[in-house]
């Protein structure tokens, strides 16, 4: 399976970081937030990130152009992850939330879209229990 399409579901500490490396890497990347207030707060955080880079000359100007143009930002979950190969779900560890999340994943992603989680303390076997897969 080749990976070219990327969505990150929350845009947060560690949503906005995974982003900006898939952009990085290469990858078309679609993150998504809950409201439009969430995505630009997310989306000053990624700038932000990447200006401090370029500052501390660990990225080049051009370099910052290439991930931002990788990335786009929206609420559309469904939208979002409609083509993805590979979704990445980063929201607060809340086990009701990220069920959910991964209902609406199932039903809306291609049968061969792989499913992650980022979550340090809940129990995947229990989040991939409210998928299909």
């Amino acid at each position: 399976m080749s990976i070219n399409r990327v969505a990150v579901i929350g845009m947060g500490t560690m949503g906005a970081q995974i982003g900006i490396v898939c952009a990085r890497g290469g990858f078309q990347t679609a993150m998504v937030e809950a409201s439009e207030q969430q995505a630009e707060k997310g989306m000053h955080a990624i700038e932000a990130f990447i200006q401090k880079q370029i500052s501390k000359k660990k990225i080049e100007d051009s370099t910052r152009k290439e991930i931002m143009d990788r990335i786009t930002v929206g609420t559309d979950l469904e939208g979002a992850v409609s083509d993805a190969d590979l979704v990445i779900e980063c929201v607060f560890e809340d086990m009701e939330q990220k069920k959910d999340i991964f209902r609406r994943l199932d039903q809306a992603c291609p049968g061969d879209t792989l499913l992650c989680t980022n979550t340090s303390t809940l129990w995947i076997a229990e989040i991939a229990a409210s998928t299909d897969r």
